[in-house]
């Protein structure tokens, strides 16, 4: 139980760094910081609804940042996908990187 805590922490920490970018982009959407996080994959889809809202943007640059954020959880998933194959019957004691460390090298 304690590990999964572990492993989301990275990803709780982008959605986190999303909204406070979005609760700071509601007053100037036009700002060089909301352009650049409304393509960057998992702050997307908080940032870019705001820019799509406030200013005139192409059609294009959503689907550029949705196109961007399914190739990013494809890859991911491809990754973890092999990582939890090579990994199943490794048991080893410490944090994720001690794990994440012995998975590469039985792998390697």
């Amino acid at each position: 139980m304690e590990e999964s805590s572990q492993a989301m922490m990275p990803a709780m920490m982008i959605g986190i760094i999303g909204f406070y970018v979005l609760i700071s982009g509601m007053a100037s959407p036009d700002t060089m910081l909301i352009k650049v996080f409304s393509y960057i994959p998992f702050t997307s889809g908080m940032v870019m609804p705001l820019r799509i809202g406030a200013t005139d943007i192409s059609s294009i640059e959503p689907i550029i940042a949705m196109l961007v954020l399914i190739g990013t959880v494809i890859l991911m998933f491809l990754v973890s996908l092999s990582f939890y194959k090579r990994s199943v019957l490794t048991y080893s004691s410490g944090g994720i990187i001690q794990k994440i460390k012995t998975v590469l090298k039985v792998t390697t």
